[in-house]
């Protein structure tokens, strides 16, 4: 197993809150999340088990966002763009073979997938309310976190752009030292298919 591989393995590295209650994660029939000292997601979801998303450690108290925010902002900046289902890499640090007109959207910095859901018309079909009812979570846990991130950094600053453009996400950002911190609901529902993510990021001064 690589170096990389063996980082996805675990999320044991990121700050948790100390004598956190446990709380399992809310159970999506198909799921991922990811966290490590590398930052790096998992693979796109693919199916099965649900595994470990970040946000319900978050709103169960194990983890405290603006410890995650801080850990990505003292990280070494890197080359990156947040990876979605229909691409071929391996994470979002690897940038080789990305297509022209992808290579604006990168940035240099570090990130985060705090959730990501893919729900496919096969599972729902004529029925919408499946996908609609994930990406209303999604939303409220968007709120939740820019009101802790807000208490810490202050009011997001306006103007926020997206890391990746989507269908019907959103943004904001702060300013975290010289970086900036964005925090993104990704969806994109092309084809009958809902793909969602929460992504935090600190992306470094041009």
């Amino acid at each position: 197993m690589s170096e990389s591989d063996a980082a996805l393995e675990s999320n044991d590295d990121l700050p948790r809150v100390p004598n956190a209650p446990c709380c399992g994660a809310r159970g999506v029939p198909e799921s991922h999340g990811a966290g490590s000292a590398e930052f790096e997601p998992t693979s796109p979801p693919l199916g099965g088990e649900p595994s470990e998303r970040l946000i319900d450690e978050i709103l169960a108290g194990e983890r405290d966002v603006v410890e995650l925010a801080r850990s990505l902002v003292s990280a070494e900046p890197r080359p990156f763009l947040p990876l979605t289902m229909d691409e071929d890499r391996s994470g979002p640090y690897e940038l080789d073979g990305l297509d022209d007109h992808y290579l604006e959207d990168v940035r240099r910095g570090a990130l985060l997938v705090l959730a990501g859901d893919y729900v496919s018309e096969a599972e729902w079909g004529e029925d919408l309310t499946e996908g609609f009812d994930r990406m209303d979570d999604y939303a409220s846990d968007f709120d939740v976190l820019v009101e802790r991130l807000s208490a810490h950094y202050g009011e997001p600053v306006e103007g926020a752009e997206e890391l990746r453009c989507s269908d019907s996400g959103k943004a904001a950002h702060w300013r975290a030292g010289g970086s900036t911190l964005v925090l993104q609901v990704y969806s994109s529902y092309g084809d009958g298919d809902i793909e969602l993510h929460l992504w935090l990021a600190a992306v470094a001064p041009a």
